[in-house]
């Protein structure tokens, strides 16, 4: 079951959320890219999420998802659109015994029983997606689903 430590504060993002993911849809991209369910747990929306800083993902059977995708979008430069760069984007694939650390920014996030799963750059892609509209090539989360489900990227 992956387990994980953060530092990350609600207050500060706009969208914080993460998924259990099944699947990739490579026709959509943001959140639309990647089948499975939300967590509860680890989402600005849960109101003990600043408290919680010790999350195990055990909401899913471990045999209903391949990876845990967490996104945060931050709210530093939203409304300007300087946030991008900003922004949290993290996939993690279960391996029992594995250990990780993600760090970014001032965001840290420590992973038991998971690997970190790269995102691949938009040169990394397949070439029948590289065409696309910016929208996908520069969307994180479609570009690990792509990456993941449809490259063989893992």
């Amino acid at each position: 079951m992956i387990k994980i430590k953060h530092n990350l504060d609600a207050t500060k993002f706009k969208w914080l959320w993460s998924k259990y993911v099944e699947d990739g849809n490579d026709e959509k991209h943001c959140t639309n890219s990647l089948k499975g369910k939300y967590s509860k747990k680890f989402s600005k929306h849960n109101e003990n999420f600043n408290n919680e800083t010790t999350i195990i993902f055990d909401e899913q059977p471990e045999d209903k998802f391949k990876a845990i995708y967490i996104c945060g979008v931050i709210n530093k430069g939203y409304s300007q659109k300087k946030n991008y760069p900003h922004n949290v984007h993290l996939a993690i694939v279960p391996k029992e015994g594995a250990r990780c650390l993600y760090q970014f920014e001032e965001w840290e996030i420590e992973i038991e029983d998971g690997m970190i799963s790269m995102i691949p750059e938009i040169e990394e892609l397949p070439v029948k997606y590289q065409g696309l509209p910016d929208e996908y090539v520069t969307c994180r989360i479609f570009r690990w689903a792509v990456g993941y489900f449809f490259n063989s990227i893992k």
